[in-house]
């Protein structure tokens, strides 16, 4: 059930734009200012990636001053937000108007205490979160939430990845040892063949493993043949919910990317994304790094099709933004022609 409409205003959105960039974590926030945009809504303040500080001083008062003098509307808000000039503006819009979060992290759930606090979700009229965060608020009283079926990924017109069952698998995202040890561990398992893409690769693994280069997060393009996407944070064995509790509540967007490319993906069992997986035919759920050589060993020619065939029916979701969009529509909101 959505919103109740109380008011009769358009609909607004505070702009997350993060510039370009060759990660995933401008991607995110980028795709979903782009399908707001889409829909009508008009931008309400935005964000100043200037160094100058006058420039962001400039921009943060002018965010502030569209805020207050537009009248009590319903304004999408992307969660969480970084930095103190972000956090107050954060405010003035939950005490100002009727705020719908749409939720891409819980920053505890990554071992931070950085961005802004979970309380406001909260205060907001509305939510849109992926995966089982719902579950990881249980017991605390949260606004009308709407569950997104998963991430969208504007792909810009990039090809789908070329694909082949016996092909290397594809391991596209955050190289660092601190957010993914099981890189460095899975050099010491025979039969597992990955091809690496990415950022914040430590310097000793660059001759131990396939890495190839970063690539573009707006443009995704990787040359060569793959058979599987893998999605897979922190250790190489079973999920470690203390420090690595990300997966069991929430769903990574690197899976959005492969469904993007047309690839059937290898995620770990436990994590909320293998839910989705097992239901739609999306790919493989194994318990360990360890276990995948034997796992896609067993994946006959037919079921291989018959993933793949799911993957493209998801790719073309995923591409336009329709995820997003039914969420939008479920949450109940009218944009007004006033």
């Amino acid at each position: 059930m959505g919103i109740p409409i109380v008011i009769n205003s358009r609909v607004y959105f505070w702009s997350h734009w993060s510039g370009s960039g060759i990660h995933g974590g401008t991607k995110a926030t980028n795709d979903v200012d782009t399908i707001l945009r889409s829909l009508g809504y008009q931008e309400i303040g935005g964000a100043s990636h200037s160094k100058n500080r006058v420039s962001r001083l400039v921009a943060f008062l002018q965010t502030i001053a569209a805020i207050m003098r537009t009248p009590c509307s319903y304004v999408y808000a992307q969660f969480p937000r970084y930095g103190f000039f972000a956090n107050i503006i954060m405010h003035f819009l939950l005490v100002r108007h009727k705020v719908i979060l749409v939720v891409h992290d819980i920053e505890f759930l990554r071992g931070r205490r950085t961005g802004t606090p979970e309380g406001y979700i909260s205060k907001a009229a509305g939510v849109i979160f992926s995966g089982d965060l719902e579950q990881y608020f249980s017991g605390r009283t949260l606004p009308v939430c709407v569950k997104h079926v998963c991430w969208d990924y504007l792909a810009d017109g990039a090809p789908l990845v070329n694909w082949q069952l016996d092909a290397p698998i594809l391991f596209a995202g955050n190289l660092s040892s601190l957010k993914n040890p099981w890189i460095e561990a899975s050099t010491h398992i025979p039969g597992l063949d990955i091809v690496f893409f990415g950022n914040n690769l430590a310097q000793d693994l660059t001759k131990r493993i396939k890495y190839i280069s970063a690539f573009d997060a707006n443009r995704p393009l990787f040359p060569g043949i793959f058979s599987w996407g893998l999605v897979w944070e922190g250790t190489w064995d079973c999920l470690d919910k203390d420090r690595f509790g990300y997966e069991a509540y929430n769903q990574p967007h690197k899976f959005s990317l492969y469904m993007a490319i047309g690839l059937p993906v290898i995620v770990r069992k436990g994590s909320q994304i293998a839910q989705f997986v097992m239901k739609h035919n999306l790919g493989i759920v194994v318990g360990s790094i360890r276990d995948i050589p034997e796992a896609v060993s067993q994946v006959t020619a037919d079921e291989a099709a018959g993933m793949r065939s799911g993957v493209l029916k998801a790719s073309e979701k995923v591409r336009s933004g329709a995820y997003l969009r039914d969420a939008i529509s479920a949450m109940g909101l009218q944009q007004s022609t006033l």
